[in-house]
């Protein structure tokens, strides 16, 4: 997507058509956006976040080249000095942030002064055809008539994710949509193995485990109601998450459960989510942890580690410390300027990089070939978009994706379904998205893995109901 807009930009500029340009990107990607436009194209442009742009009384009308954080965008002041300052081109990366109408990050791209948009999304569509909508309304205003003409003519009453006169809306789609997949553009990438590390928990943490899914059912079918049910669905998916990367990320939310259960009257098992909470911070020994710390011992390369949690990435910090290995430290609450140092420390000495959900948006790390999921997103699309950060064009080499597995962990049955059933990790580029055909939206995946999880009798029952999904699948 960067090279393709790279190249429409450049064919701009060399007409004359173009002087100003705001490229608006998630915050992670502003250092690999700037790199490239200045490696493949010979752009220079400025970063919003630099020193240099922020000293200037209104630099959102004085530089003529920014890169800038759409986070940052969108906050006053800079909302209406980019509105009030004319744009010849806005490219946005990660256009489906802007699905929304009714979001500050649409408001913004709709306000802005420009003559050429372009938007740029892997995901265009994913829970709603009106979400198309809203983001064809950005680049063609009317080209879809109205919303409500559009729902009328276009999308199913019943499921809106399905089209109706799908022909019709190709044509116009034909218009303004370039879609280009990986897989019809020749390009080979190296293969990719799979390895999954089974790992035996330590008696604490198999309590400890078994402990927090008694509570998560417990609570699950407690709650009478739908409408209750739904508000502590997201705790406890939360809650199930954090148990299966380390009992130090569920201590935290088991404390903040206990005090709403507190609050409501239900003081027996507020207290039992403390003890659950306390006997989780005094944890020593992490059975995964030391898996990890062996199978970087063994590596003779540099390796790749995601986490989903930062009080898991602070222990494995430690683990690495303590083991005398060289790492580096990449996360969501870390500054620009911190996350390319780490980045940079990688590339060049460290061995290990310990990282966040953060960097499986965006970042290239193509000189990389080994990945290690310390823990499992239950969605298929967030472990793809993991592995998509070694797997990319510029990969040399084989690709090693190693998914360390905790017996009996609702982790272990997810990995079963993806690895066993539909044979995901070894998937050339597009069969996982065939696959998954409508279950596109990521909550929707992992609130059918709740469900059957949190709603089983027993580990059973809660095995049949893993295996029913992969055989769907």
């Amino acid at each position: 997507k960067t090279i393709e807009a790279g190249l429409i930009l450049m064919e701009y500029i060399i007409r004359g058509l173009v002087r100003r340009v705001l490229v608006l990107c998630p915050p992670p990607l502003i250092s690999q956006w700037r790199s490239e436009l200045e490696s493949k194209f010979g752009l220079g442009f400025v970063a919003s976040d630099d020193p240099a742009f922020v000293s200037q009384p209104d630099p959102w009308a004085s530089e003529e080249r920014i890169i800038a954080s759409i986070d940052t965008a969108k906050r006053e002041p800079h909302f209406s000095r980019i509105v009030a300052a004319p744009f010849d081109m806005v490219i946005v990366d990660e256009a489906h942030r802007c699905r929304n109408r009714n979001t500050l990050t649409w408001k913004l791209v709709n306000s802005v002064q420009k003559k050429y948009i372009l938007l740029l999304t892997a995901t265009p569509v994913q829970n709603d055809l009106s979400e198309l909508f809203n983001m064809i309304t950005l680049v063609r205003p009317g080209q879809l008539e109205t919303a409500s003409e559009f729902s009328r003519k276009y999308i199913t009453r019943g499921d809106r994710l399905k089209p109706r006169n799908a022909a019709n809306l190709r044509d116009l789609m034909r218009d303004i949509m370039i879609r280009n997949r990986r897989e019809t553009c020749g390009v080979e990438l190296p293969r990719r193995r799979a390895e999954t590390v089974r790992i035996a928990p330590t008696p604490d943490e198999a309590r400890l485990y078994a402990g927090i899914t008694d509570a998560v059912r417990g609570l699950f079918k407690d709650a009478r109601s739908s409408q209750a049910r739904e508000q502590l669905r997201m705790a406890l998916k939360t809650l199930q998450k954090e148990a299966g990367s380390s009992m130090l990320a569920a201590a935290p939310t088991l404390d903040r459960l206990a005090d709403t259960l507190r609050s409501r009257g239900q003081a027996e098992t507020a207290e039992h989510l403390d003890d659950l909470a306390d006997a989780g911070m005094s944890v020593r020994a992490s059975a995964k942890a030391e898996a990890l710390a062996s199978l970087v011992r063994r590596a003779d390369t540099k390796v790749l580690v995601f986490t989903g949690y930062r009080a898991t990435l602070g222990m494995l910090a430690r683990v690495m410390r303590d083991n005398d290995t060289a790492h580096a430290v990449f996360s969501g609450d870390m500054s620009r300027r911190e996350r390319d140092r780490s980045i940079e420390s990688f590339r060049a000495e460290s061995q290990v990089l310990l990282s966040t959900e953060t960097g499986g948006e965006g970042r290239n790390m193509q000189f990389c070939n080994v990945m290690v999921n310390f823990d499992l997103p239950w969605n298929p699309m967030r472990i793809e978009q993991r592995i998509g950060r070694i797997h990319r064009i510029g990969q040399e080499k084989e690709v090693y994706v190693f998914n360390l597995s905790v017996d009996g962990t609702l982790e272990s049955h997810i990995l079963d379904v993806l690895d066993a059933k539909i044979n995901m990790f070894e998937l050339v580029i597009g069969e996982l998205d065939m696959i998954l055909g409508n279950v596109q939206d990521e909550e929707d995946f992992e609130d059918t893995v709740m469900d059957i999880w949190a709603g089983a009798a027993s580990e059973a029952e809660a095995e049949d109901g893993m295996r029913a999904l992969g055989d769907r699948l």
